[in-house]
């Protein structure tokens, strides 16, 4: 096999076309794979235990890898005129981050800085990683919620669970039921 030169430092310059509108960096097509794994697991192990949660190993490493495009993608077409302009501070407590999701037209995910938070008209308290991957795959539904979540202000977690819910490569839009 011939040697192309490139090395795994390289991957975030390689392009993969998934579909006509989205094509993703290699190295996030391979983070998206880690996702898929992790998240299959659970689906198989909470099948026996409903108090389980995805492997942190994995989970901790979503927290910052996990595409921010694909966020952007499943929660832009159903958030114009529905959450209207909003901020939402994500505490993480198993990895100690802190995220803020801005919402417009987009929506945008960044790492906040601690100590230097921007105002947001809500707050999210999730106490592991694991919940953090849940909800932004759909898995964070009623029958596997942990206890210890805490929500105030806009979005709520019920209309944040909506939004995230939809398939990024779908071309239609969830409805917010009410």
């Amino acid at each position: 096999m011939r040697s192309t030169g490139r090395t795994f430092d390289d991957a975030g310059e390689l392009i993969v076309p998934l579909n006509a509108q989205l094509q993703l960096p290699l190295d996030a097509i391979m983070v998206m794979g880690l996702t898929e794994l992790a998240l299959h697991s659970w689906d198989v192990y909470v099948a026996f235990d409903p108090n389980v949660e995805v492997g942190s190993y994995a989970a901790d490493l979503l927290v910052d890898l996990y595409p921010r495009e694909i966020i952007s993608m499943a929660a832009s077409r159903l958030v114009a005129g529905r959450v209207g302009q909003a901020s939402l501070r994500v505490h993480i407590g198993s990895s100690r981050r802190i995220l803020v999701m801005t919402f417009a037209d987009s929506v945008i995910l960044e790492t906040a800085d601690p100590g230097n938070e921007p105002a947001c008209t809500g707050h999210l308290r999730l106490p592991t990683s694991g919940a953090w991957a849940r909800l932004l795959t759909g898995r964070l539904d009623d029958d596997h919620m942990p206890s210890d979540i805490t929500s105030t202000g806009t979005p709520t977690l019920h209309e944040l669970r909506t939004l995230l819910q939809g398939d990024p490569m779908s071309t239609g839009d969830a409805e917010l039921s009410p």
